[in-house]
């Protein structure tokens, strides 16, 4: 067999091997999963990330749905406790919305923010400093965890 139909025939297995992951991986209904509680906490939002979920939130819930989708239940993400935040790699995410392409979104939410008087701009910061004495909070019980669960195996 020649070199080159040998790296074709690699190339055409690991395709099919991807294509059998992704079909494995895009099962509808899979179960979320479960993080480490060794793992470290979640980073705090900042003032802007917390906007921008409001707003994106606001965005999408004014626009029309294709296809009977509901936004409150593939794709909301405020009013969600931010401890609990979900894994959003790319096996448990929800289908696109179809509503607004990223770059648009991201553009006309940056606008907004720019333009935000600040009232409002406050009420998102505030909710970024609850947010960061959240982290704070559970980063310090993390590392006494992870100082017990040392000198345990020791």
């Amino acid at each position: 067999m020649a070199p080159s139909t040998k790296k074709l025939q690699n190339k055409k297995t690991t395709s099919a091997a991807k294509a059998k992951n992704s079909s494995v991986s895009k099962k509808k209904g899979a179960p979320p999963t479960v993080r480490d509680p060794d793992s470290k906490p979640k980073r705090p939002l900042s003032a802007y990330n917390l906007f921008f979920q409001y707003e994106r939130d606001m965005l999408l819930r004014s626009r029309p749905s294709k296809e009977g989708q509901s936004h409150e239940t593939m794709h909301m993400t405020i009013h969600n406790d931010p401890s609990e935040r979900r894994n959003r790699s790319k096996t448990v995410r929800p289908p696109p919305h179809g509503k607004i392409g990223f770059a648009e979104l991201a553009k006309i939410i940056g606008s907004k923010w720019k333009s935000l008087d600040d009232p409002a701009r406050k009420h998102f910061q505030d909710l970024a400093a609850v947010e960061k004495k959240r982290y704070v909070k559970e980063c310090n019980l993390w590392k006494e965890r992870m100082e017990r669960k040392k000198l345990e195996d020791q």
